[in-house]
C-alpha cells in the first residue's frame, strides 16, 4: 500500500509561495533586514525544502531553537544540498533563539579565548626576538575574534601590554544612512578594518 494511501489527509506547501510572501514581508521592512524562523521543521512544512526555497529568494538570516536543528540547517543551505553558491557575506547566517548551549562559555568561549592570548604572546616574543625591538606600547585587536567576550582582557593579562579593539571609525562622522545603525557598525568595527583600508584607498585616486 502506498503512504498516500496510507495517509487521512495531504498537505501541498506552495514553495513559491512562501518564497513570495518572504519577499513581501522583506520590502516592507526594509532597510532592515527580513529574517526566516525555521525552527520545528519550519513548523512543519519541512526544513529541507522550506529553507532553500528561502535562500534561493534571497533570505540570508535563518533562526532556529536548537544547536542540532542549527547544524542540520546548515547542512541543508549548503552548496551541494542546495545546488547554489552563497559567496560571502551573502552566506547565510543562523541564530539560536535559546541562545549557546549550557556550558558554552565555560568549555568552548574561555578556553579559546586563552588560547587566543596564548598564541599572542609566543608572536609577541618571536617578534622580540627575531628583531631589534625589544618593547610594544600597545596591542591593537582587529577581525571577528577580536569581539569576543574577554579577548582585550586576557591578552593583555598574558602580555601585560595596553590592548585596546580596533576602530577604523574613530574621528570619522557618519553619513545619516551610517548613522541610523550607527550601534551595530560600532560592534563590527573591529572586524571592518580591511573593508574600510580598502575603501579609503579611493580617497588618494
Amino acid at each position: 500500500m502506498a503512504e498516500s494511501d496510507r495517509t487521512g489527509g495531504i498537505l501541498t506547501i506552495d514553495l513559491g509561495a512562501v518564497a513570495a510572501n518572504w519577499r513581501l514581508l522583506r520590502d516592507r521592512a526594509a532597510p532592515a533586514e527580513c529574517a526566516a524562523v525555521v525552527k520545528a521543521d519550519a513548523y512543519g512544512l519541512g526544513m529541507a525544502e522550506v529553507a532553500p526555497a528561502l535562500a534561493a529568494a534571497g533570505c540570508r538570516v535563518f533562526f532556529v531553537a536548537t544547536l542540532d536543528e542549527g547544524i542540520r540547517l546548515r547542512s541543508v543551505l549548503s552548496a551541494r544540498a542546495t545546488g547554489a553558491e552563497f559567496p560571502p557575506p551573502a552566506a547565510p547566517t543562523i541564530f539560536l533563539l535559546n541562545g549557546a548551549p549550557r556550558g558554552y562559555e565555560a568549555e568552548l568561549l574561555q578556553p579559546f579565548v586563552e588560547s587566543l592570548a596564548l598564541e599572542v604572546s609566543r608572536a609577541l616574543q618571536f617578534f622580540f626576538t627575531s628583531t631589534q625591538f625589544s618593547q610594544i606600547d600597545h596591542i591593537v585587536l582587529s577581525g571577528g575574534c577580536a569581539v569576543l567576550p574577554g579577548a582585550d582582557e586576557a591578552v593583555a593579562a598574558r602580555t601585560q601590554i595596553n590592548t585596546i579593539l580596533a576602530n577604523p571609525f574613530a574621528g570619522m562622522v557618519l553619513g545619516s544612512q551610517a548613522g541610523a545603525r550607527s550601534k551595530g557598525l560600532l560592534a563590527d568595527a573591529s572586524m571592518l578594518m580591511v573593508a574600510c583600508g580598502l575603501a579609503l584607498r579611493r580617497f588618494d585616486e
